[in-house]
């Protein structure tokens, strides 16, 4: 997600985040963990994105996330997630 300490700090654009978890399990991972769970609501980092925001509702990537879920789920490799 977006961070708040470079020069210029983007967002990733829509999609980046099940792009980016696609991708590491094309190279071999076995897991993929996300950092930030929930977004900082104050701090040094409270500018940093989360998959949920503050208030505790799903951000993009956390929609995203969830997406590759059901996607790993439906082709039969998410036997540890139900």
């Amino acid at each position: 997600g977006p961070v708040n300490w470079a020069i210029h700090n983007p967002s990733p654009a829509p999609g980046m985040v099940r792009l980016w978890t696609w991708e590491a399990f094309a190279h071999g991972a076995e897991c993929v963990s996300y950092f930030r769970w929930r977004q900082a609501p104050f701090a040094q980092e409270q500018m940093h994105a989360g998959l949920n925001r503050p208030d505790r509702v799903l951000d993009a990537g956390g929609h995203e996330a969830g997406q590759v879920a059901r996607e790993l789920a439906q082709a039969g490799g998410a036997e540890a997630y139900g």
